[in-house]
């Protein structure tokens, strides 16, 4: 996939070595691995951890910091990605950092709402947040050129600013990625806010708001 540079990189990069937490919020397949990956890849000692796999969720929750910090070894900026599958998480990164002050951690969670309540009390004045958006246009303009962007307009208005449905040529593979991306966001991150058991409410909800575009919508 084509890499398109996010300008909110130069400030998240102007925190590192802060002694803060940065957290990337942002929906899934906005391209916060990405960025992440973008982030570090001038710098040495570096550590990328999914938290989705078993063994890491286990090293954190187990709230041993000591061990962890054996774990991140000689690295100094480790970034941990889908952050909120780690239960206590706010808990375990201010443990870190009080510990180890000179280390800079990096987390991104593909569920805002969640990481941010796990995220909020354990880390009041420790933490940066920041939020990662769809592709802007100024940040589209960096792979094409001011006529191909007025052409593509109505393209983008209809499938979005996500950058793999962006990079995708195919109009067919544009609706696929598309519906798998709304179908992934409302029935795993929606589904599981206040543990909703009704998946066929969303898709009324959703049909719903859908019909009513630019009119006074009905709390009822």
């Amino acid at each position: 996939m084509q890499i398109i540079n996010r300008r909110i990189s130069k400030e998240i990069r102007d925190w590192f070595f802060e002694k803060k937490v940065l957290i990337i919020y942002g929906p899934r397949q906005i391209g916060k691995t990405t960025l992440t990956q973008e982030l570090i890849k001038e710098y040495e000692n570096t550590l990328f951890l999914q938290c989705q796999r078993p063994s890491v969720k286990n090293l954190l929750e187990t709230k041993n910091v000591t061990q962890i910090k054996s774990f991140f070894g000689d690295n100094n900026i480790i970034i941990l990605d889908e952050a909120q599958v780690i239960e206590d998480i706010g808990l375990i990164l201010k443990l870190l950092i009080d510990t180890y002050p000179n280390l800079q951690i990096i987390a991104t969670g593909s569920s805002s709402f969640d990481l941010s309540a796990k995220f909020h009390e354990p880390l009041t004045g420790r933490n940066i947040k920041f939020n990662l958006y769809p592709l802007s246009i100024s940040e589209l303009s960096n792979i094409f050129d001011k006529f191909t962007l007025v052409e593509k307009l109505p393209e983008f208005l209809i499938y979005g600013f996500y950058p793999d449905i962006i990079t995708t040529n195919s109009i067919k593979k544009k609706r696929v990625k598309l519906d798998e991306i709304t179908s992934d966001y409302l029935f795993q991150d929606v589904l599981m806010f206040q543990n909703l058991k009704k998946p066929n409410i969303l898709d009324d909800l959703l049909r719903a708001l859908a019909f009513q575009v630019c009119n006074e919508v009905s709390y009822n």
